[in-house]
């Protein structure tokens, strides 16, 4: 009887033992190669900043991610490895190709040392302003000849997005736009009319600057309203605004947002 119950027992921690094994090794293949292996083969990467990718990057290798784009946003994607310190060889290197054909490079700006920094081999970020609705797949590559690495991936789209804008009974609106990094930002703010006429302006923010822009200064008769969007080039949570409705002798001022497109995720 000893003997059995000491059989069944080793029978169950064997059995424990492989499922748990064929469990990790399942895990194990799913992380591995989370990217495609070549362009053309990808899986979508949203762009709402919350989503990561946590992917294995071979030796003199890519991996490739399609995302989706929309005219006039503005985006920071970036890839860091969070298990090794330092990388002997090569480095990490994002960059943005058209889907359609897969070569044609798209422009973005690296950014990799703006704050919060990653400078680093094991790490790479860029940041860009969308021109047209487009698909495009963006690419991590990984020049180690000698080996792979685990990177997390994320593109966050950092459009921030004003519901409302007014020059009714002569108010103007007033943007307020603060750079929390330790170099000048530079974006653009467009005030979208309900007639659909834009009313646009180019901004450069300075290092741990304020920069104030109203409706007013965009001249945009009265009586009219919209929305506001600002996209700049700089990672997530480099720019912070507020908006504010001001009669004509500021005798009444309305707080309004302006705030990340994807800030209800």
């Amino acid at each position: 009887m000893k003997k059995l119950l000491l059989t069944t027992i080793c029978l169950l921690v064997v059995s424990s033992m492989a499922l748990g094994q064929a469990r990790s090794n399942a895990s194990s293949k799913q992380v591995h190669r989370g990217g495609g292996i070549a362009c053309g083969s990808d899986p979508i990467l949203p762009t709402d900043g919350y989503t990561t990718i946590y992917d294995i990057v071979d030796v003199s290798s890519a991996s490739f991610y399609l995302v989706h784009l929309k005219d006039g946003h503005s985006y920071s994607a970036e890839a860091y490895d969070s298990t090794d310190q330092t990388v002997t060889a090569g480095a990490a290197q994002l960059s943005l190709i058209l889907a359609s054909d897969c070569k044609t490079a798209l422009p973005t700006t690296d950014v990799v040392n703006v704050d919060p920094d990653l400078s680093g081999s094991f790490a790479d970020r860029i940041s860009w302003i969308q021109t047209g609705n487009v698909d495009a797949v963006l690419k991590l590559s990984n020049s180690d000849p000698n080996n792979s690495y685990s990177y997390n991936i994320r593109v966050t789209d950092t459009t921030l997005h004003n519901p409302r804008w007014s020059t009714f009974s002569s108010f103007i609106t007033q943007y307020a736009l603060v750079n929390n990094t330790n170099v000048a930002i530079s974006g653009t703010l467009t005030l979208i009319d309900s007639t659909g006429a834009q009313y646009a302006t180019n901004i450069t923010i300075p290092a741990g600057e304020e920069s104030f822009q109203t409706s007013g200064g965009l001249g945009i008769p009265d009586n009219h309203f919209g929305f506001a969007n600002f996209a700049f080039v700089g990672p997530a949570g480099a720019i912070t605004g507020d908006a504010y409705f001001i009669n004509s002798n500021a005798t009444v001022i309305a707080p309004s947002t302006l705030v990340p497109r994807n800030y209800q995720h």
